[in-house]
């Protein structure tokens, strides 16, 4: 089955289908790419679509994986956890991370949960060292735009 959603996503721009009823998954939220060093691919714009996005440098451990063939990158094989509160409320939480992981320029602590809201700016690493920003936005917000910031 996993092999099945990889396939369904590769085919459908990183959009899930829901097998159940053959259409597109939406996403609950987005990361929207404010720095593009370091990031694999054309997008600026990753959907969040389960209740924990995991995210990182490591295929094998998570959802979203940016600089993954770079050994030196600022980046940890698993980085930080984006989780759906199930109540329309999203939080972050760094997971143990080597560079640390910055909530609006505050790091977080380790393993605990900080709350997302609209436009909150995330850091995995700091830029200037390699890290990648991105700004967090709620998919009924009407902010999911693909434009830099």
């Amino acid at each position: 089955m996993a092999l099945i959603n990889k396939i369904m996503k590769a085919l459908f721009n990183n959009t899930p289908l829901d097998p159940a009823i053959g259409c597109k998954i939406i996403p609950k939220a987005y990361l929207l790419a404010l720095t593009v060093t370091g990031i694999d691919s054309d997008r600026t714009m990753f959907g969040l679509f389960g209740s924990t996005t995991p995210i990182g440098r490591d295929r094998s451990v998570t959802e979203l994986t940016f600089q993954e063939r770079d050994k030196n990158s600022a980046i940890s094989k698993l980085h930080c956890t984006i989780l759906d509160d199930d109540d329309g409320t999203f939080s972050i939480r760094d997971e143990d991370s080597s560079n640390g992981t910055y909530l609006n320029g505050k790091m977080l602590e380790v393993l605990v949960p900080e709350a997302l809201h609209e436009g909150d700016i995330i850091e995995l690493g700091q830029v200037e060292r390699g890290g990648i920003k991105f700004r967090f936005s709620l998919a009924n917000s009407g902010n999911e735009s693909n434009s830099l910031v």
